[in-house]
């Protein structure tokens, strides 16, 4: 049974202890917004593939696909582990 609370993603504030919330059911249309965020913010991968999902769940496939090629881009080049659970989510997606 869905849930009736709306899903809000706390994202890390680079070097402070504080948060951004995100409410999820208000995500912008074009995930570069989100991922401009993440990539200020220095966010982990697993950030990217939250919002991606998030994406994906309401309809926004595009913004999905965009968004984890956005957080494969921003990985470390050395970093090859780091990006595989995005390379899987986006192998799901256009399966």
């Amino acid at each position: 049974m869905a849930s009736l609370e709306p899903r809000v993603i706390e994202v890390p504030i680079d070097n402070s202890n504080d948060v951004l919330e995100i409410d999820c059911s208000q995500l912008p249309e074009n995930s570069a917004e989100i991922c401009d965020i993440l990539e200020n913010e220095g966010c982990a991968l697993r950030f990217y593939q939250l919002f991606a999902l998030e994406y994906y769940k309401q309809g926004g496939m595009e913004e999905a696909v965009a968004a984890l090629k956005r957080g494969i881009a921003s990985a470390k080049a050395n970093d090859q582990t780091a990006k595989v659970p995005l390379l899987n989510l986006l192998a799901s997606i256009y399966v």
